[in-house]
């Protein structure tokens, strides 16, 4: 029923003729009934706009998930056009199509895809195999995208899709078997590509709970699994699931106080924080109990210090109710002393209590009440929680203890990124460093302009003023690559200087057209001026930059704004090929390989074949599924060459 009434109204609705309806005239009654059965998309974007009335009477139904079936109609209106992406950045584009992709709605993706300004990537593929939808996996195979079959199978298990995982599974099966029968070198293989993909999909299923899936994909031979399943299934707090795999796989190899064999002791604590996070305090006590039957004793002393805070910090950031006795048990039965740890200085950031949990101010206060404050670490974890949470009491309470190296800029610096101005003042009252280079850095980041002036101000020191008037050219770039366009033009009206090229590569990895429109009206086009020496010629890590991202709208946008190439060698086509080795190993697709060389990119063959090479060598069957393919056209189109030439000869 619902069906048919979201199909009627939405044809109704999209031939623009609402005097059709047959349940124009209905009381109000029977409205709400009527959109009791739809899609709550389609009373959004099809029964409400029937009329005046309906709109009335359906005034609290107008969220729309785009995760879900959208009409047709509604999505063509919204999105059909270039001109409905053109403020939007990147990452925007491409959640808005995985979303589309993810809802199973092919019409709506085939709408989405041209104006979207995005080349078909692997994303997009596993959005779709996430979201359980074959048939959209088949379009995409036939349109030409990527497909990594890891990152596609992990998505699809999470969701629970048994038929898309099997199908995927297939795949890499009979990729294998024609690798084989090609008798390809043996570094081009990966011989445990299939059991690799068969295992990530089972932990993936077991990290969602769904035992049903680990059951049926236990039944093919190609699919194995290991620790990181029961570890997985114990953070999502699926205790049977976890009892389970540890049945089937852990407990038969483990002879009772074997000292853990050939699952080491960290490797069970692992296990046991995860189900710290993710298990009620009795379950989790089962637990260890069964790991010490079958492995001996769990010493907390026997561990390094990042795997004790870990397990802390598993319970303190808990969604269970029984939090507070999870921490207790840890620090008063498994002795789990804290007190000895030492805070490093970039831990700040990097471990803590979580502001997700609406209650952090108290967990950071139990957690003190426990250790009666003692150690740094202690400390350090709570006085992140009062700048996260903008708690002034607690923060209070804590600055006698806190030490010298947090006090010099390093809690500043977090309280800039997080727009704690009030923080801020009375940090600097205490007498604490405040306006060093990494505040202002971070309040850029975060675009938090009013922290930014206050920190390049009087009252903060001038500290502030002296690292913007020096770091200016990188101040510009950070705040250009994350879209912070009101500290940019408050910068520009401050006098900062700016490098033309670096900071259009920067923006471009934000990639938002109207902001690159905005730079090119500042003069950002022109010929870079550094300080010193004359001008700089472009590189073309601009072009390549958008190419690793497969973000067309922004190449199209560089080549409308005349953004020269760079060099033909180690130019924009080289660097999109691959990047030099280093921790991101930025690569392109072929599709956008091919768009660059259609728009006339200067290409040296020579390194750009080199480059494919080491592509291959390094990333095939991992995260590049297309590292053969492209190798293989650059070999052709340098063939061709050739041919054309001894043709004109």
């Amino acid at each position: 029923m619902s069906s048919a009434l979201a199909s009627a109204a939405s044809a109704t609705a999209a031939a623009g003729d609402v005097s059709q309806l047959p349940w124009g005239d209905l009381p109000p009654q029977l409205w709400i009934h009527i959109a009791s059965f739809l899609p709550p998309n389609e009373v959004a974007c099809t029964l409400r706009l029937v009329h005046k009335a309906a709109a009335e009477l359906l005034r609290d139904r107008t969220a729309v998930r785009l995760s879900d079936h959208s009409p047709p109609h509604a999505f063509v209106w919204r999105w059909g056009s270039s001109q409905a992406w053109h403020d939007m950045p990147y990452k925007q584009r491409r959640r808005l199509l995985e979303l589309t992709a993810s809802s199973g709605s092919l019409a709506n993706l085939k709408t989405a895809l041209p104006a979207s300004g995005c080349f078909l990537a692997a994303w997009l593929f596993a959005s779709a195999a996430g979201g359980g939808h074959t048939h959209m996996c088949l379009w995409l195979e036939d349109q030409g995208c990527p497909c990594n079959e890891l990152g596609a199978v992990v998505a699809a298990a999470r969701g629970g899709h048994l038929a898309v995982v099997r199908w995927l599974l297939a795949r890499v099966r009979q990729q294998q078997q024609q690798d084989e029968q090609q008798q390809l070198q043996q570094q081009q293989q990966d011989p445990h590509r299939l059991r690799d993909v068969g295992c990530a999909a089972f932990t993936a299923a077991a990290g969602a709970g769904h035992r049903a899936l680990c059951e049926a994909l236990l039944a093919d031979d190609d699919v194995t699994f290991d620790e990181r399943a029961p570890i997985a299934a114990a953070r999502g707090g699926h205790v049977g699931l976890t009892e389970w795999l540890l049945q089937l796989l852990l407990l038969p190899r483990l002879p009772p106080n074997d000292g853990g064999g050939a699952w080491c002791q960290r490797d069970r604590w692992w296990l046991l924080s995860a189900a710290v996070h993710g298990f009620e305090l009795p379950a989790l006590q089962r637990l260890h109990t069964t790991l010490q039957q079958h492995s001996g004793l769990l010493r907390s002393s026997d561990l390094e210090d990042d795997s004790l805070l870990h397990t802390l910090l598993a319970a303190l950031n808990s969604s269970t109710s029984d939090w507070r006795d999870k921490v207790r048990w840890l620090h008063q039965e498994q002795g789990v002393r804290l007190q000895r740890l030492n805070m490093d200085r970039a831990d700040l950031h990097l471990w803590g209590i979580t502001t997700l949990c609406g209650d952090a101010v108290e967990r950071a206060q139990v957690l003190l009440q426990l250790t009666h404050g003692d150690g740094q670490a202690m400390v350090v974890m709570a006085v992140g929680v009062a700048i996260r949470a903008g708690d002034l009491q607690l923060l209070q309470s804590l600055r006698h203890r806190v030490p010298g190296w947090l006090r010099d800029f390093k809690a500043a610096e977090l309280a800039a990124e997080m727009g704690q101005l009030e923080l801020l003042r009375q940090m600097a009252a205490w007498g604490w460093r405040v306006a060093g280079r990494e505040a202002v850095l971070a309040a850029v980041r975060a675009g938090h302009l009013a922290v930014l002036q206050w920190l390049v101000g009087p009252e903060a020191g001038g500290g502030g003023r002296a690292a913007l008037s020096s770091g200016a050219h990188d101040l510009m770039d950070e705040a250009a690559a994350r879209g912070r366009v009101e500290v940019l033009e408050w910068m520009r009206a401050q006098g900062c200087s700016f490098n033309g090229e670096s900071i259009f590569a920067a923006a471009a990895s934000y990639g938002n057209v109207a902001l690159l429109e905005r730079l090119a009206g500042w003069g950002c086009l022109l010929e870079d001026r550094p300080a010193l020496g004359a001008p700089r010629a472009a590189t073309g890590k601009t072009y390549a930059r958008a190419s690793h991202k497969g973000d067309l709208a922004t190449l199209r946008c560089r080549r409308r704004l005349g953004y020269p190439w760079g060099p033909t060698r180690f130019g924009a086509f080289a660097q999109a090929v691959w990047s030099d080795p280093g921790p991101t190993w930025d690569f392109s697709s072929l599709a956008a390989l091919r768009w660059l060389l259609a728009e006339g990119c200067p290409v040296d063959w020579k390194e750009a074949r080199r480059r494919a090479a080491w592509r291959r060598r390094d990333l095939e069957g991992r995260r590049d599924p297309e590292a053969a393919a492209v190798l293989a056209w650059i070999g052709s189109q340098m063939r061709t060459m050739w041919d054309s030439e001894l043709t004109y000869r």
